[in-house]
């Protein structure tokens, strides 16, 4: 059989195979070849590609023909005339020049519809941050996957950008201000300076955001991104983004952003050539309690040069970040506590004709249970109004009797202990400095993983201490995912959390998702190969996961 006589259903089978960025010039030089094969339109412009300043007008030149035709019977128009249609088709955008006019792509990226995909080149000369501002002030309704890669330097020393105050937080920010989001890919990396270049001109690395701690936090924390981010590689040289990534940020009075808490889904996080201390990278892990692929490469601060036994210690404290995050829970809970008592105090200040308005305030804001889910908002002690000095606890009822009230008076406070989860780390992947040889990599592999085996013994140990103390009369509360809180019900420092039952064997099993137990739970692989090809790479490491989400080899 020739190819021209295979059916079109064949041809569709093998460009999906092709990869996103070369689909366009694959399809072309299909047709080209074989005129009369039934080769499918649609995926020469599902992806489109600009490599070249001149293509994004010619692109721009065909999709904005419009030829509409008029119904006499009843003076309307055609629906969509053909250059519609072909504009309805395009998924994937990809720009691969640093030369391109922004003012022609803002146009053209406004001819379609339905764009799922879209990567830029920010150079010198081609975009402004009003650019960007502009492109993300109206949100894209299918977008799926954004990436922006910044390469803001010359090859000749410059102060203009500087000096005008050129930086894209603007973009960041407008992302923020979307009022829902469906975005689970971000990509947002800025080029490194080359050594070489470094060395010949000797001049600093420039910046593209300004107020970096600030801009990232309402870009983390805004409504539309906190909800459906799960993949994040965010990539600024030198730049410290600890302090961004797992701090909330002070919002001011009358703030346009909707903001929600941290992403709780975000599984893939990569913060390669950032400033990132060995001591914040357990940290990272406490605050996104999803993240199972941890990226890096390249920090300058993190680059392998760990004494004996640091290695150790980091493996256990990353086994060990569930009961961190329990103990930073029970800590706010105990302060919480103290402010209830103090509350209290004041209350028992006040005169006799100012207790009962206190008393029917509180009783106004007790709040009915639900049925359903057994969450906070049917726990059997109310935390909000109970005192924790020797004065009764607040009443829950109206038809509370007064001898009842005397009876809980020396009732001591309810004893609450935040159940550890289980590390969710898959993969870490580390680039270590040129000291280190490739023959030392399997010894700091079996440092790593001593520890985290000494880490999950101890929250083995940790979770069975729990359970006793489940037996004798503890509160035994965990931390859910905030999607699955009814906040409207919750006592305010309880929000996120759930209670654990004495019945609840799932938890207190000790069992991972496949069956075996806690303490066979393997370490997570470690990469040290960078961006060196793929045989180079361990398997299933997070370089290779990561370039399957991003779609590129970076």
């Amino acid at each position: 059989m020739y190819f021209e006589h295979l059916p079109a259903e064949l041809y569709e089978a093998i460009f999906r195979q092709v990869p996103s960025r070369e689909s366009q010039r694959t399809v072309l030089a299909v047709s080209r070849a074989i005129p009369s094969a039934p080769v499918p339109l649609y995926y020469l412009f599902r992806n489109l590609c600009i490599s070249v300043p001149d293509q994004a007008i010619r692109f721009y030149s065909r999709f904005r023909r419009r030829t509409t035709t008029q119904d006499d019977s009843q003076d309307t128009t055609a629906t969509l005339s053909e250059p519609e249609q072909k504009a309805a088709w395009v998924k994937e955008l990809y720009v691969e020049t640093w030369e391109m006019d922004a003012d022609v792509f803002l146009n053209l990226v406004r001819l379609f519809p339905r764009l799922r995909v879209m990567s830029i080149r920010i150079g010198p000369t081609n975009f402004a941050p009003e650019h960007l501002e502009d492109l993300f002030s109206k949100p894209f309704p299918g977008i799926r996957y954004v990436n922006l890669r910044f390469r803001p330097y010359v090859q000749k020393a410059t102060y203009y950008q500087f000096l005008k105050g050129a930086y894209f937080d603007s973009t960041l920010l407008a992302i923020s201000r979307w009022p829902s989001s469906h975005l689970p890919t971000i990509s947002i990396v800025q080029d490194a300076l080359e050594p070489e270049v470094i060395q010949k001109h000797a001049f600093a690395q420039p910046l593209v955001f300004h107020r970096l701690d600030y801009t990232l936090s309402i870009f983390l924390h805004s409504h539309g991104v906190s909800r459906s981010l799960k993949a994040l590689r965010f990539r600024i040289p030198g730049r410290p983004i600890a302090r961004s990534l797992c701090s909330p940020v002070p919002t001011p009075p009358n703030s346009d952003f909707n903001l929600s808490k941290a992403p709780a889904s975000l599984e893939f996080l990569d913060v390669s050539t950032c400033g990132v201390l060995e001591s914040e990278v357990d940290t990272i892990l406490v605050r996104f309690t999803a993240l199972k692929h941890l990226i890096l490469d390249g920090c300058a601060i993190l680059r392998g040069e760990l004494l004996d036994g640091e290695w150790n210690a980091l493996g256990k404290r990353c086994a060990l970040v569930g009961a961190r995050r329990a103990k930073e829970r029970e800590k706010a809970l105990k302060a919480w506590a103290e402010v209830v008592k103090l509350s209290a105090a004041s209350v028992s200040a006040t005169t006799g004709s100012d207790a009962p308005a206190e008393r029917r305030t509180a009783t106004k804001n007790l709040k009915k249970a639900k049925r359903g889910r057994k969450g906070l908002a049917a726990a059997t002690i109310s935390l909000r109004n109970q005192d924790y000095s020797d004065r009764p606890a607040a009443a829950s009822s109206r038809v509370q009797s007064e001898g009842q009230r005397t009876e809980e008076k020396n009732k001591p406070p309810s004893k609450i202990r935040i159940f550890p989860s289980l590390p969710t780390l898959k993969t870490i992947c580390v680039t270590v400095s040129p000291a280190i040889k490739p023959d030392k990599y399997s010894m700091i592999r079996a440092e790593f993983e001593s520890g985290w085996a000494e880490g999950v013994a101890l929250l083995s140990v940790t979770r069975a201490r729990q359970r006793a103390s489940a037996r004798n009369g503890f509160r035994i509360m965990r931390i859910v995912a905030s999607d699955e809180t009814d906040e409207e019900d919750y006592e305010p420092s309880l929000k996120g959390l759930e209670d654990v039952g004495m019945d609840d064997e799932e938890v207190f099993a000790m069992k991972l998702e496949d069956g075996s137990e806690v303490l066979e739970m393997t370490a997570p692989v470690i990469c040290f190969c960078g961006s060196e090809r793929e045989e180079f790479h361990e398997p299933n490491c997070g370089h290779r996961i990561g370039r399957k989400l991003m779609g590129d080899d970076l």
